[in-house]
């Protein structure tokens, strides 16, 4: 198995070959663990700065937590910061606080519960699939952004995105806003308490199967 020359991070685990483990020129380094190889080599070496080799555990996370190019299973956790320009990957996770991610970094979260917001700020790309957020969500001045399936006890706001944003089937306590998007906006069967308000998006948003308390400006008609 070889990975070279990667530059979003990477993270090998569990694998098992006949062969070798070669981890080159990436940047930032690979994070590898419990892998099986004839040998390990470069920044996969065991110790090295790929992380390890065969046999070395994953780190154990507990409470606040900076996901700097990790992936995250099912655990408990408090907030889980996203540094700029790292990339997270959150699956199944339950969080005791929030998701705060940084500047031209990368958040992938499937099934995450999280008890306060989820924040980002001009973040190269946001994607959540399912579960829950206690507090709102918040999207802006970013990249690309894409939020579905989810349960929203606050707002949903995706806010001067400059790449394609989508929000479908998500469950909204309070209201949902699309301003100033510049990518385009695909908003299909959320349902929400409150109010539904797209104003400044280049191009119009557009979807269908919406509902809210009150529609209006270039929300009106989806």
């Amino acid at each position: 198995m070889q990975a070279v020359a990667n530059r979003g991070g990477l993270t090998i685990t569990a694998n098992t070959m006949n062969g070798n483990l070669q981890c080159k020129e990436n940047v930032p380094a690979p994070v590898a663990s419990n892998n099986v190889a004839a040998s390990f080599q470069d920044q996969c070496a065991q110790g090295g700065a790929g992380g390890g080799g065969a046999g070395t555990p994953p780190p154990v996370l507990s409470g606040n937590v900076s996901c700097n190019n990790l992936t995250i299973g099912a655990v408990s956790l408090d907030t889980v910061t996203v540094p700029a320009g790292a990339s997270c990957t959150l699956n199944g996770a339950r969080l005791n606080g929030s998701i705060l991610v940084g500047a031209n970094a990368v958040l992938n979260a499937t099934d995450v519960a999280v008890t306060g917001s989820i924040q980002a700020d001009g973040a190269a790309s946001v994607a959540v699939m399912g579960r829950s957020a206690g507090g709102s969500v918040q999207i802006k001045q970013g990249g690309s952004a894409s939020i579905n399936g989810m349960s929203i006890t606050g707002d949903l706001q995706i806010d001067a995105q400059r790449e394609p944003a989508s929000a479908s089937g998500n469950r909204i306590t309070g209201n949902l806003q699309a301003v100033a998007n510049r990518g385009g906006v695909s908003l299909i069967g959320n349902a929400m308490n409150g109010g539904m308000q797209c104003k400044e998006n280049v191009p119009a948003p557009t979807g269908s199967g919406n509902t809210a308390a009150l529609k209006e400006d270039q929300c009106l008609g989806l």
